[in-house]
């Protein structure tokens, strides 16, 4: 930050402040009380920036609440394209496969209720399997509740952190990316889902922003 406000300042090259961290948007909804030193850093940012740019509307309309930017431009999450072809026929598996790619932090990703879905919906059915992918200290807890609902490892497999050539394996062979996020809408793992040709489930708000 220091040497972006020095070429800013000394050789007039306009900062352009990009903000895709989502704590500004879990202080809002009452889930992160410490951020003392995020408020004073986002706001000399956007202070300082010739244009501050968020990744939605959402985060925007925090900003302008909280006095960062009243004019926050939108910019949505974006991946790069490998150009390796997509093999559909991965797809052409016994059962459906479902998938989520994040970090397991509860709070956010609204995990535990996630698998509550899922125990609903497997007792009417056996033909899918729910992957998770991503990792984070709250893991083994959910392995734990998915235990007790007597998913784990029939229907529901948490598989952790996985490198960028299995989740695209995991990408091809699914047919539906979820997200229960409790505040997330177009997240990057969404992005990633749409370049592999997949459909996606998002969570509506809980709360509005």
């Amino acid at each position: 930050i220091v040497v972006a406000w020095w070429y800013s300042f000394f050789y007039r090259i306009p900062l352009v402040y990009s903000e895709h961290w989502d704590i500004p948007l879990r202080v809002k909804m009452g889930l992160q009380k410490k951020w003392l030193l995020w408020r004073i850093g986002i706001k000399l940012c956007s202070m300082f920036a010739a244009r501050v740019i968020v990744c939605s509307h959402a985060m925007k309309n925090v900003f302008a609440e909280f006095g960062f930017c009243a004019n926050a431009e939108i910019i949505g999450n974006v991946v790069t394209a490998d150009n390796k072809n997509i093999d559909d026929h991965k797809r052409l598996h016994q059962k459906k496969i479902f998938l989520q790619v994040s970090s397991l932090a509860d709070a956010q990703k609204n995990i535990s209720e996630t698998l509550e879905v899922i125990a609903q919906v497997a007792e009417k059915r056996n033909d899918f399997e729910f992957h998770f992918l991503g990792s984070g200290s709250e893991i083994e807890l959910h392995r734990q509740h998915a235990s007790r609902l007597g998913l784990l490892n029939q229907t529901v497999f948490f598989h952790g952190f996985v490198s960028d050539e299995e989740k695209r394996n995991w990408y091809e062979k699914c047919i539906c990316h979820v997200l229960f996020s409790n505040f997330e809408g177009f997240s990057v793992a969404t992005a990633d889902a749409i370049y592999y040709g997949l459909e996606n489930v998002i969570q509506m708000y809980k709360r509005k922003l």
